[in-house]
This record gives C-alpha cells, structure tokens and sequence, in this order.
C-alpha cells in the first residue's frame, strides 16, 4: 500500500487505521483458531519457525486491496488480509488434521473466504523449507467513514410553481440535410437526448422558468450553443443549423 501520495495527515490516519485493525484481526483470527483447535498453538510468526508440540502458523502475507462496497450511505474503507495458513506436529497425520479442521471451520463462516491455490516454490524456498499443505486465508477488513454534516441552511425554504411545457425542433446542416444522432443537451436541468433520423429532437418537460438557458448540440467531436427560445410557438417548431467548422 503506498502513502506517499497522500497529504501527510491523511496518510497518517490511514496507516494507523491499518496497523489498528490489523493487529484487531491477527488477534481475533488467533482467538478463533483456538476455539476450533483447543490446546493448540497459534502463532504469526512464518511457517517453519515453530515446531514444538503441534500448533497453527498464521503468517500474513499481503495486504490487498477489496472492491468498496455499494449502498445508499458513503462506503467503508476497505482491505484484505491474506494469511498462509500452515500446521506443525508431531506426527504428520495429525498437522493434516489439523488443517483440515480449520480449513472447513473457515469454509463454514461467511465473513472469511479460502484460496487453495497452491504457493508457488520461489516462496517456499525464501522460508528456507519444503513445501507445506496450506492455505490462504482472505479476511476483509472494514473502516466506517463519517459522513460530512450537510452545513446549516440559512434561509427560510421557498417554493415556487413552475408551468411545465415541452421543447422540439431539428437540428440541420446548411444545406437544410437533417443531421441525426446529434445529442441535444440542457446541461442546467441534466436533460439530454439525441436527434432521430429526420434530425428531430424533443424534450416533453421543461420548466417555464429555465427560459432562455443554453441548449448545446454535440456531434463528430464539434459542440454549438444555442439559447433555448422563449415564445411558445418556437419551442414547437426550433431549428438550429449546424455550420461545418462551427465551435
């Protein structure tokens, strides 16, 4: 994860929220290995470093980064820890069992997924030992964002009617040819459309009071503005004519 890009006081923030949590995680995840696996040792350290008794190491490998999550409300931030799960014993017989132990008691929960695909050699080999039956373990970790207050709204509401009405017209080259697939916008009111193959365009409801606001025609990579008409028999019947080279 790089923080370099941050400003200072953010990156400081988020780095001890990730600190924080993970070492939430590395406890709460030891905690439950010692429920499914009473009287077993549960350690952090890389595989391979214990090896009295039997025991569970529980290395963490990567950080890595998780798709937010969607919904109404600001999205938590949100990280994945992967940690290598292996077993010691001994005898061999019973590190695989106690392997599998955990690894259904992980495939039963629904806040942990499991990645069997195997460790690739290179990264045995900087443990300084053979390959080993494992595991990765996937935890998602989540921090809830505050959300920004709203600031105070200092004047008394007000409300105003508005006669809706409707806007069409054609959009044409000099020449009088139509020009289809031109897309007709009123940035102000987020309305857009686009003209059929006569060059038509229409808009059913538009707001009396945004008379007057610009209408922008887009087409190959050329814009124009016009200013939407304020009679109501041009807003039946508006034709803007779209000049080669015109911006």
């Amino acid at each position: 994860m790089c923080l370099e890009v941050l400003h200072e006081p953010i990156a400081k923030r988020l780095e001890y929220w990730v600190s924080t949590l993970i070492e939430q995680t590395d406890r709460q995840i030891s905690d439950w290995i010692g429920t499914v696996l009473p009287n077993t040792t549960v350690s952090l350290a890389p595989p391979g470093t214990v090896s009295d008794g039997r025991g569970v190491s529980l290395y963490l490998m990567e950080l890595a980064a998780s798709p937010p999550l969607r919904g109404p409300e600001r999205p938590p931030l949100q990280i994945e820890l992967h940690y290598l799960v292996t077993t010691w014993a001994e005898a061999l017989e019973e590190a695989h069992r106690l392997l599998s132990e955990i690894l259904f008691a992980a495939l039963a929960r629904g806040d942990l997924n499991v990645d069997l695909r195997p460790m690739a050699g290179e990264i045995w080999k900087a443990f300084g030992i053979s390959p080993l039956p494992s595991f990765v373990l996937c935890a998602p970790v989540r921090q809830a964002q505050p959300l920004t207050p709203a600031p105070p709204v200092r004047l008394p509401l007000r409300i105003e009617p508005a006669i809706l009405g409707s806007l069409s017209g054609r959009v044409i080259l000099q020449d009088g040819t139509p020009l289809p697939g031109a897309r007709v916008e009123i940035a102000e009111l987020e309305l857009h459309t686009r003209t059929d193959v006569h060059g038509r365009f229409r808009f059913p409801s538009i707001p009396s009071g945004h008379d007057g606001s610009p209408l922008v025609v887009t087409t190959k990579g050329r814009t124009i503005k016009a200013e939407l008409p304020t009679s109501d028999n041009r807003k039946s019947a508006m034709v803007i004519t779209f000049e080669p080279g015109e911006e």
